[in-house]
């Protein structure tokens, strides 16, 4: 949803497992943001991220707009205080997962 320069976005995505062809040091981001970030302006936005695991874990996570263009959202994780920061492949879940969140960010 747009209102103004404000865009709001909720959604839900499932998987299965870990990608297993993808380096683990890599970032995670989400992809498919309906509007782009043409500012240059990195930190537009912010939201949070749930992601439930089929074991019955919940790990929460904060999530931002980390390019400073696109349409693309990084996660960043806040749970673990000795190393927050972006959250890379090996740190998602390696389980059935269902992941939620709401994401608001600025466009020009």
């Amino acid at each position: 949803t747009k209102v103004g320069r404000l865009v709001t976005v909720n959604f839900k995505f499932e998987y299965s497992a870990r990608a297993t062809n993808v380096t683990e040091g890599y970032y995670g981001w989400i992809a498919g943001l309906p509007f782009q970030n043409t500012t240059s302006n990195v930190n537009e936005g912010a939201g949070t991220l749930m992601i439930a695991q089929s074991g019955g874990s919940n790990t929460p996570y904060h999530i931002y707009l980390i390019s400073s263009q696109g349409n693309t959202m990084g996660v960043y994780k806040n749970q673990d205080s000795a190393s927050p920061g972006p959250i890379t492949t090996s740190e998602w879940p390696n389980a059935a997962c269902l992941v939620r969140g709401q994401f608001m960010y600025y466009v020009p």
